[in-house]
């Protein structure tokens, strides 16, 4: 392969990995609106020594989304491990709607 066609199939990769991205973080968020998942799973995709998909939520989603990884890129190093739980939002101090806090 030219380096041109390598670097066009590292790019594409890139890509769908943001778009995989996006579709597990709107499917986190649905999950924890449902059933407010509290166990939390870290999955990295590493080239080398260096990061190039960084993932932190629900520890189901997160096995599926290291599932799709490791078919993805057979070839590249896949960590998981434990997350801290999601943080919660403070409550608003002056409780008013105006802030758009809702609270």
């Amino acid at each position: 392969m030219s380096d041109a066609g390598w670097a066009l199939s590292m790019v594409a990769g890139v890509l769908y990995l943001f778009m995989l991205r996006d579709i597990v973080r709107e499917l986190d968020g649905r999950w924890d609106a449902r059933h407010g998942g509290d166990e939390r799973c870290r999955v990295r995709v590493w080239f080398g020594r260096h990061v190039i998909a960084d993932y932190i939520g629900d520890a189901a989603l997160a096995r599926r989304y290291e599932a799709a990884m490791r078919k993805r890129f057979a070839g590249l190093r896949i960590t998981s491990e434990g997350a801290a739980p999601k943080p919660t939002r403070p409550r608003c101090r002056h409780h008013c709607r105006a802030s758009g806090c809702g609270s």
